[in-house]
């Protein structure tokens, strides 16, 4: 059997393999405690060589030209001179052939992308180069990259590097990853897969996005998160706006900057997946899809900024058990006694028809989880060429006035309401 047909072989069989598998990635990081000097300049090495390499590939209009046995590359630099970029100097390539395929890969995959806009109508321009590579694949485990031990790991021409995270990686099949970094230091981010497991879930659930109160659960809960920029971090932008551009106390200062809003991120980022978490164990998960965007750039941006709002949509839409109902269904106005709409204001908290009176963010919980259990396809046109006696029996049906609609999981969220 020939090289090229065992490898077609082996691929049908990781796809047929796949198809029972669940993807997750795990990120380790590189300490640089441990790091000597050479490792420590061989690891920036990869993110320049590989702008080096994506940057050549982009300089070539017609035929893209580039071996991944090439030692050597030619590299447009700074020239006093003419102060523009028009100077060549041959550059020296120590990274490994697999990273040089990879990064031609990913260049011939930016242009399909492209090439996939275009053809959806998109406006599209040409692929630009790059000042900095913060991302650097590693196609092939045991190849380009190894893992030692649970402390341990090696990469193609750099060499053993410890790492932390290693223990979160058990009974899983390991396949590739990207060496990254950032301002808090080197990362590498393993993609592995998992046998999909059945998880038990119970119940259903509505949720509502908002500015007051940031969620409102159909079972009376809300929660409220907001991450304000720290007075500190302020200050170090204010103190950076008065550095002269490029200098090196300016570029000294702006690695601390990015380091700040690192860690400001991780902890919206630590939020979201925890309340998300929560979530797992019901056995729908119905919400409405919000323009958030258009929130941000209209009256409530700064609330919108310091919440996680994005974040736990996202995520949400994620879960196996997401239902996602039309945006212009007005899960607000609609009467659940009457099917009719009411006018209500943005300083109104209290939806009052008659004699039924509720939180308008519970009541519209409530009604975004009635629709999706009723018709999860249902768009406003439908709803509104809908007789108002057919919406009211179908909310007797759906909609939870005051016991529970379906038995929730109350063991489903560690956080407290409010």
């Amino acid at each position: 059997m020939s090289k090229s047909q065992k490898i077609k072989n082996t691929l049908a069989a990781t796809k047929l393999r796949r198809q029972n598998q669940k993807c997750k990635v795990f990120e380790l990081k590189i300490d640089e405690s441990k790091l000597s000097t050479e490792k420590r300049k061989k690891l920036n090495d990869c993110f320049i060589q590989a702008k080096w390499i994506y940057n050549n590939l982009i300089s070539q209009n017609d035929e893209v030209s580039f071996h991944s046995s090439q030692k050597e590359i030619a590299v447009k630099v700074f020239n006093p001179e003419t102060q523009e970029c028009d100077k060549t100097e041959i550059r020296k390539l120590t990274i490994g052939s697999q990273v040089k395929q990879a990064i031609c890969d990913r260049f011939v995959q930016n242009i399909v992308n492209l090439s996939k806009a275009k053809a959806k109508g998109r406006k599209i321009g040409r692929l630009k180069f790059k000042k900095d590579v913060f991302s650097v694949p590693l196609k092939q485990f045991g190849t380009t990259y190894k893992i030692l031990d649970n402390q341990t790991i090696s990469i193609q021409c750099v060499g053993k590097l410890r790492a932390r995270g290693l223990g979160q990686i058990k009974n899983a099949e390991i396949a590739n990853a990207h060496l990254t970094k950032d301002a808090t230091g080197f990362y590498v981010q393993v993609t592995c897969f998992e046998e999909k497991t059945k998880a038990e879930t119970s119940g259903a659930i509505g949720i509502d996005f908002g500015i007051k109160d940031s969620i409102a659960l159909s079972d009376g809960r809300k929660f409220s998160w907001n991450f304000e920029i720290p007075a500190k971090l302020k200050r170090k932008q204010k103190k950076l706006s008065r550095k002269k551009r490029g200098s090196k106390n300016y570029v000294k200062l702006s690695k601390k900057i990015r380091k700040n809003y690192k860690q400001h991120c991780n902890k919206k980022d630590d939020a979201a997946n925890k309340f998300v978490s929560s979530l797992k164990g019901y056995s729908k998960v119905v919400m409405q899809d919000e323009a958030i965007h258009g929130w941000h750039a209209g009256l409530f941006g700064k609330q919108v900024q310091q919440s996680i709002l994005g974040r736990i949509k996202s995520r949400i839409n994620q879960l196996e058990t997401s239902v996602v109902i039309d945006r212009w269904l007005p899960t607000t106005k609609i009467s659940p006694i009457t099917g009719k709409k009411i006018k209500i204001g943005l300083d109104e908290r209290m939806f009052i028809d008659g004699n039924f009176t509720e939180d308008r963010d519970i009541k519209s919980a409530k009604t975004i989880l009635y629709f999706g259990l009723y018709n999860p396809n249902l768009t406003a046109k439908e709803l509104s060429g809908l007789p108002p006696e057919e919406i009211t029996a179908v909310f007797k049906q759906f909609y939870c006035f005051e016991s529970k609609l379906l038995p929730l999981n109350e063991e489903a969220s560690p956080f407290k309401a409010g």
